[in-house]
């Protein structure tokens, strides 16, 4: 009878051992499908993800960040080199340059504010059907115990389960509140027509699909002679003009709500990328140039830089000077 308790107890303690094994992982299961469908884990992936084939949102911003920057410093150096007396066939080239340029800047702003995957609109759109819940579900995880630097922690917070409801309830205002100021600059950003207000639909109209409208070109006529002895040479001009103004405002309130979204502790590696310092940057694109700026002139191109982007240039990485 003793033997048979034995028996029994035994294939009791192995069919409990057996049972909570099967929680267990049926636990950890569950937790890694909630995770896997978590709206912030599937912004981190999607927008801040590493794989080395893919290009990500922080990819396209950066580029489009220093595009930005060398657009300007092109531009300085043509204004340096070249005024209405040049002739024509000197400063043709240049200009060629700058166009082609300007392609480039175009295409990867484009990814920016109008494609659907990785784009800033996306981003923009997942951030607006974000949800306290979201984040109450992301910040506590049964293995979490790293809260974002907003919360409100004392030294005792982390003591077990029973504090961890307290905590979600000593941080709720403090969910809200951050919740509401990245909500509110991604309305911002919804509610401008950047891709009208910029010039980029323009510009896709006559460089991107320029076969739908082939006179793409303002003619401009102009004497650099004298009355007496007129000089008459045409001026090209694209009538698809970009306004870099509204690009850099655009990518600064982008880069203000990349800011604020990573400071809600939601993942995603800030800044993106190394860069120089902005100064040595400039001095770097210039002197790629026979006459490169002089300190001056490179002075005054940061101070336009830094009025047009603002946050952004920190929020591609590029270091204080």
């Amino acid at each position: 009878m003793k033997k048979n308790n034995k028996v029994i107890i035994g294939l009791t303690a192995t069919a409990l051992f057996a049972t909570c094994s099967f929680l267990i992982k049926l636990s950890k299961r569950n937790e890694k499908r909630r995770q896997k469908n978590s709206p912030i884990v599937d912004i981190r992936n999607e927008f801040f993800g590493n794989k080395k084939n893919q290009d990500y949102l922080k990819d396209y911003f950066v580029r489009s960040v220093r595009d930005v920057i060398q657009y300007e410093v092109l531009n300085a150096e043509f204004n340096k080199q070249f005024t209405d007396q040049t002739p024509q066939a000197l400063w043709v080239p240049f200009w060629h340059l700058i166009t082609v340029f300007q392609k480039g800047m175009m295409v990867n702003f484009r990814r920016l504010v109008k494609d659907e995957n990785c784009s800033g609109k996306s981003f923009v759109q997942k951030i607006l059907l974000l949800t306290e819940d979201d984040l109450y579900d992301y910040y506590f995880q049964p293995d979490r115990t790293q809260f974002p630097s907003y919360f409100t922690l004392s030294a005792t917070d982390l003591d077990g389960a029973v504090q961890v409801e307290q905590i979600r309830v000593k941080n709720a205002n403090a969910i809200r509140e951050h919740l509401k100021v990245v909500q509110d600059k991604a309305r911002v950003i919804r509610d401008h027509n950047y891709p009208k207000i910029s010039g980029l639909l323009k510009y896709e109209q006559y460089e991107i699909h320029g076969d739908r409208s082939p006179e793409k070109y303002e003619i401009e006529e102009r004497n650099i002679g004298t009355d007496e002895e007129p000089v008459i040479q045409n001026w090209i001009f694209l009538k698809a003009q970009i306004d870099t103004d509204l690009i850099g405002e655009y990518l600064e309130q982008l880069g203000m709500l990349i800011t604020d979204y990573t400071n809600l502790g939601l993942g995603g590696r800030y800044p993106f990328g190394t860069n120089p310092t902005l100064p040595v940057y400039v001095y770097t694109v210039s002197n790629y140039f026979s006459q490169p700026l002089t300190s001056e002139e490179q002075i005054k191109v940061i101070e336009i830089i830094e009025k047009k982007l603002g946050v952004a240039i920190r929020a591609a990485g590029f270091k204080s000077s």
